[in-house]
């Protein structure tokens, strides 16, 4: 690999690009994985002398947004505090809660990145839910989506991990590992006992 990366390299010096490079926009999940793939992009992208941004660990849906507004020059963060802003508008113009409506949610994190990110919004938005988030422990790699998020919910049709049928609002979702699904259900679901 290190011989091709060095060829690459020569070629680049080699041949001076025609129009302006493109930035690449680089972040993972909380995949084993993710370090090594993100070394080995960032690699890549130090031959081809491309300018880049590392984001780091980063839902999809966060690394998206990044991208869509690029010319921004945004943080991640950023993400949260534009998607939480715009939530709030949309709360104030559709007025107070309706009588009987409930706030709260469980919210299935399948132990990846959006549990991270979410634990950011909720703060921003308490006024309009309260939320209980379950399986959100990004530290055991091994125990990303194992029996909870959205793909074990639709697949397996079972209640995630953690999850009471007791205890638990009668609203509920789930996302997938990297935040970019989410399913919704609730305590009449028929789903099996884990």
């Amino acid at each position: 690999m290190e011989a091709k990366a060095s060829t690459v390299s020569e070629i680049v010096k080699n041949e001076e690009p025609k129009t302006k490079w493109p930035e690449v926009y680089v972040g993972c999940d909380t995949r084993e994985s993710s370090p090594l793939l993100v070394a080995a992009v960032i690699k890549g992208i130090k031959a081809m002398r491309v300018p880049y941004t590392d984001f780091g660990v980063v839902t999809t849906p966060q690394l998206h947004y990044l991208v869509a507004n690029h010319e921004k020059k945004l943080k991640a963060d950023d993400y949260v505090r534009d998607f939480s802003n715009a939530f709030n508008e949309f709360c104030e113009l559709s007025g107070p809660a309706k009588p009987g409506y409930e706030p709260s949610i469980c919210l299935d994190c399948a132990n990846g990145v959006g549990a991270s990110t979410f634990a950011k919004f909720v703060p921003k938005v308490k006024h309009a839910f309260e939320t209980n988030m379950i399986n959100t422990d990004t530290n055991k790699k091994q125990i990303l989506n194992y029996d909870c998020g959205a793909e074990y919910l639709q697949k397996d049709v079972r209640y995630p991990t953690n999850y009471s049928t007791h205890d638990s609002p009668a609203k509920c979702c789930s996302f997938d590992g990297d935040a970019d699904r989410l399913i919704y259900f609730t305590k009449g679901n028929k789903f099996h006992d884990s």
